[in-house]
């Protein structure tokens, strides 16, 4: 299983200098992490909150299945507002 996306060497690199809670908690997965991050920066712009701030969703099985972070938020916030969790 591969990602939707491979982020570049050295943004990963300026990820793990700067936060490296965030590596931690996507389980020492920087690619991971970066997708994360991306995700919750296009769920902020739509929604104003980020992943953990809404219900669990199978985030790394999005990312395994090469989903992008667009898709996936979008996706989180169908899932979400269909659960009656949002707005």
């Amino acid at each position: 299983m591969t990602a939707a996306i491979m982020y570049p060497t050295e943004v990963i690199d300026r990820l793990i200098a700067q936060y490296p809670e965030l590596v931690e908690q996507a389980g020492g997965d920087p690619q991971f992490a970066l997708w994360l991050v991306d995700v919750d920066r296009r769920l902020a712009r739509r929604i104003g909150l980020g992943h953990r701030d809404m219900p669990d969703l199978a985030w790394r099985d999005a990312w395994e299945s090469g989903t992008t972070a667009h898709d996936a938020a979008l996706d989180a916030i169908d899932e979400w507002r269909a659960d009656g969790d949002l707005f």
